[in-house]
């Protein structure tokens, strides 16, 4: 089981690449008053909890507690969610809300 939880994590650090630059393009974006490196620190603890819960997915898969189907993937799908959320969400809520007074 450990080998398996050891390949789940070497595909997944494939994932973690495009996943963090679609978490990282609103996180970049910076009104003029507010500062280069506001939003710098909330990108790091993002990024930290992505490792982190990989690294303990791959302690908890190699001890056999989680089924060998969701491996490592729960973990990404949390952060593609987020990423997408982070990355369409404002638009979304806007749209919905033009849509909402038209009607």
């Amino acid at each position: 089981m450990d080998d398996k939880a050891q390949l789940h994590y070497r595909l997944g650090l494939l994932l973690l690449v495009p996943i963090v630059t679609l978490i990282a393009f609103p996180l970049s974006s910076v009104n003029p008053r507010q500062g280069r490196y506001s939003k710098l620190l909330p990108a790091i603890l993002l990024y930290m909890a992505y490792y982190t819960l990989l690294v303990t997915g791959q302690s908890i898969m190699g001890d056999g507690k989680t089924p060998e189907w969701a491996g490592l993937w729960w973990v990404h799908g949390i952060f593609l969610v987020l990423g997408l959320i982070l990355t369409f969400g404002r638009d979304a809520v806007i749209h919905l809300r033009r849509r909402a007074r038209h009607a």
